[in-house]
């Protein structure tokens, strides 16, 4: 029987080769996210949820960090929407000052990335607070809606865009209307760029229009107009377009 002293055991061999297939499936991963490859990313984190965790050897760079650096938007949501922090910081390995993907973005000129994360940060403190047993998605975006919160509501719709053309957007207590009595412009542009001025009150409920114009929300109530308008007849009870008000 001849021993091969230079050959390590069978089991530091195995422990040494799935060591080297991690390393290489977290540089896959975090490569994806550095080139904007949303599906490839999407598919190694279906396998390994633990690649979400990832971060480069001497930057600390998570996936978040990487994406920020390409502009890579899709692959910014994705990350967002798998619960990694808009604001996570680099842990770099020499001691460096540390900085977040939108210190990243910045210094890479990545304006379109910067101003995405910016909304996610802000998203995320909003819902943060909106939770609770039984709160879904279609409660958290009326939530947004009453409160203004433009961000909140651009990230629910590029989650779910299909909230803003369900019946519950037009009810008395759905998002539309709480955006138009609330006179949260942004708010409503994001509900009807998403197609909620398809969704039709039911007979008798109050359109958004009525509800901007029974608050005196001026400029909700011009957006409204100037949307049917271009659309056609209102919807409001009118044989013709109220005038536009002041602006509030």
């Amino acid at each position: 029987l001849l021993l091969h002293h230079n050959q390590p055991p069978k089991g530091a061999a195995d422990a040494d080769a799935a060591e080297k297939q991690a390393a290489a499936r977290k540089t896959a991963f975090l490569k994806a996210a550095q080139t904007g490859a949303l599906i490839e990313a999407r598919q190694l984190a279906a396998h390994h949820p633990s690649l979400l965790a990832a971060r480069s050897t001497t930057k600390g760079y998570t996936a978040m960090h990487y994406a920020a650096m390409a502009g890579a938007l899709p692959v910014l949501d994705w990350l967002a929407q798998q619960g990694l922090s808009p604001d996570v910081m680099s842990a770099p390995a020499d001691g460096s000052e540390p900085s977040t993907p939108l210190q990243v973005a910045q210094q890479y000129s990545r304006e379109a990335a910067a101003t995405r994360l910016r909304v996610l940060s802000e998203a995320q403190a909003f819902l943060a607070g909106a939770t609770g047993v039984g709160v879904d998605d279609a409660e958290r975006l009326c939530a947004a809606a009453r409160a203004g919160s433009t961000a909140a509501v651009s990230v629910l719709l590029r989650r779910h865009p299909e909230l803003a053309q369900s019946d519950a957007i037009a009810r008395p207590s759905g998002a539309l209307i709480a955006a138009a009595r609330g006179g949260h412009v942004g708010v409503l542009r994001e509900l009807l760029e998403h197609g909620a001025a398809e969704v039709r009150p039911a007979d008798g409920e109050p359109t958004a229009l009525h509800a901007a114009l029974a608050t005196g929300s001026g400029d909700a109530a011009n957006l409204l107009v100037q949307l049917e308008n271009a659309r056609g007849p209102l919807d409001v009870g009118h044989d013709s377009a109220p005038p536009l008000l002041p602006a509030s």
